[in-house]
């Protein structure tokens, strides 16, 4: 039904045409019928399910990133171990280098410079 005081051109709807709803409310055109009634259905009711499956699926998805970053740290962690590890020896290596070469200094050089 249609608002006795809204235009009655039939083809655009002004800001001011109001319908009248199952519960003989006056609303604007193409908004929700929130009414609940029995006898016309909600029409709410596909479109709140349509969002609860999405919230869950939101959910869901969001459980399954936490799994996947906590697995990423997990590997991060093994890898910043392995990684100090090369380092370590790296160092030991350079360090055990320099050692062996400042002694065969000392072994051939040194003598001669006494």
């Amino acid at each position: 039904m249609v608002n006795p005081e809204a235009s009655s051109t039939g083809q655009r709807h002004s800001p001011f045409t109001l319908v009248q709803d199952t519960g003989g409310n006056w609303r604007p055109p193409g908004s929700i019928d929130s009414t609940g009634g029995g006898d016309g259905g909600n029409p709410l009711e596909p479109r709140l399910a349509k969002l609860e499956s999405d919230v869950g699926n939101i959910i869901d998805n969001m459980s399954d990133l936490k799994s996947d970053i906590r697995e990423i740290r997990s590997a991060l962690k093994s890898d910043f171990k392995w990684v100090m590890a090369a380092i370590v020896m790296g160092v030991v290596v350079i360090l055990g280098g320099i050692g062996w070469m400042y002694n065969a200094f000392t072994d051939v050089v040194m003598p001669l410079v006494k």
